[in-house]
């Protein structure tokens, strides 16, 4: 957990720094921050409901006694909130570097964003909504975390996780154009938009609304969001790589692999 912690704010530190070198005035930055912020409101949403249903389908397997351990709550939950801090922390400390860059990168005459006090905000909100997607794909790791049986510590995390990931995003049917439809709807952006050619009044008027420039790119650039295979892909690669690490740190240091209870 703690090498997932290290590369992924290690990494989102030189995204943001990268992201922030794009003048606001770019209309491609500007959109592109835009569909960013939109996805992840849509894989907050739906993290958020994936790891709730993974904790009672957890709680209904110790119920009917269908798994021999206890699930340990309280660790998942703790662990949870402090990926969350971990990111956040690491985003407010790229907002008090970022000055220091762009002065360094100022001097070299490179064109860079403005250095506001929003980064502030901007950053560690950021950082912390990464922060919680990880969290909630280990979540069912650290809620396993009791068992001996190492099927059940590493994979049957993996199982709850996919489990809880399909039903919200195919069995509620929550793709992005759903949970966002009356949000896009009012830009009032359709087909007959991607037909007309846009003129610099009309983008001017809308450079600041990310709404707007998000509904552009989804009805005229081939789509703005992720796709569920996209997001199936990620997750499961994400957990089976989290498997097979922690089953070979656990067999390394057991000298054995006990697979049965």
């Amino acid at each position: 957990m703690t090498l997932i912690l290290a590369v992924g704010v290690i990494g989102l530190s030189v995204v943001a720094f990268a992201a922030h070198t794009l003048k606001d005035s770019d209309v491609n930055s500007l959109a592109t921050k835009g569909v960013v912020g939109f996805n992840l409101l849509y894989l907050s949403t739906i993290c958020t409901l994936s790891v709730l249903l993974c904790l009672c389908l957890g709680v209904c397997a110790q119920w009917f006694r269908m798994i021999r351990f206890n699930l340990d709550v309280r660790r998942a939950v703790i662990g949870l909130a402090n990926c969350v801090g971990v990111f956040a922390a690491g985003g407010l400390a790229s907002a008090g570097l970022c000055p220091l860059i762009i002065d360094w990168m100022s001097r070299e005459q490179v064109e860079i964003g403005p250095v506001t006090p929003n980064l502030l905000i901007l950053f560690p909100a950021a950082f912390a909504a990464f922060g919680y997607i990880v969290g909630v794909i280990y979540f069912p790791f650290n809620l396993c975390s009791k068992s001996r049986n190492l099927f059940y510590r590493w994979f049957l995390p993996v199982a709850l996780t996919i489990v809880g990931f399909f039903v919200v995003i195919i069995g509620f049917k929550l793709n992005p154009r759903k949970l966002f439809h009356y949000t896009l709807l009012s830009t009032g952006v359709n087909s007959e938009t991607c037909q007309q050619e846009i003129t610099q009044i009309n983008m001017h008027n809308h450079i600041d609304d990310p709404v707007w420039l998000t509904a552009l790119v989804d009805t005229c650039a081939g789509g703005a969001f992720l796709t569920g295979k996209q997001i199936f892909f990620g997750v499961f690669m994400l957990t089976l790589v989290i498997a097979l690490f922690g089953l070979v740190r656990d067999c390394l240091r057991t000298s054995h692999c006990r697979i049965n209870a």
